[in-house]
């Protein structure tokens, strides 16, 4: 009987470690390719070093955006940024999405979740809906896709 909670509970553990290391994956992925092609202008920290910071503090406009507007970002590019869709494919951008997003506080990330659905399917899915060639609707213009908040 021993045997029996012991191999339930190391099971349960490993089972545990398993979605751990799932749900970390694409975060992991993430900050890798963030290394390589983001932190020279977004800073190491993503705290901004020449280009907008993105971790999700005071100074951060990312957080305002919906994962669509900053995956089109990505992929597209924006005044001074570089287009990524032919460098990243659609599961390496939302992984980088995954990776940011992970750095904001708790507080700020709940209520952007609240208000955005940011879980691994769907980003990828949103990914995915970002063509290169569609028009894109840009940071610093709001229109029905995105509501106002003061800059």
């Amino acid at each position: 009987m021993k045997r029996l909670y012991q191999a339930v509970f190391f099971s349960g553990i490993l089972g545990l470690t398993g979605l751990w290391a799932a749900k970390s994956a694409p975060i992991q992925e993430g900050k890798e390719i963030f290394r390589v092609n983001c932190a020279l202008c977004h800073a190491k920290d993503a705290s901004g070093a020449g280009g907008p910071a993105l971790d999700g503090r005071s100074s951060s406009h990312a957080t305002h955006h919906s994962p669509e507007t900053l995956l089109g970002v990505i992929a597209r590019g924006r005044v001074d940024m570089p287009a990524f869709a032919t460098r990243l494919d659609d599961r390496q951008r939302a992984a980088v999405f995954a990776y940011i997003h992970s750095l904001w506080p708790k507080k700020v990330r709940k209520k952007y979740d609240r208000k955005f659905a940011t879980d691994d399917a769907t980003l990828l899915k949103k990914s995915r809906s970002v063509s290169p060639g569609a028009q894109m609707q840009t940071m610093g213009m709001h229109g029905n896709q995105e509501p106002k908040h003061g800059h």
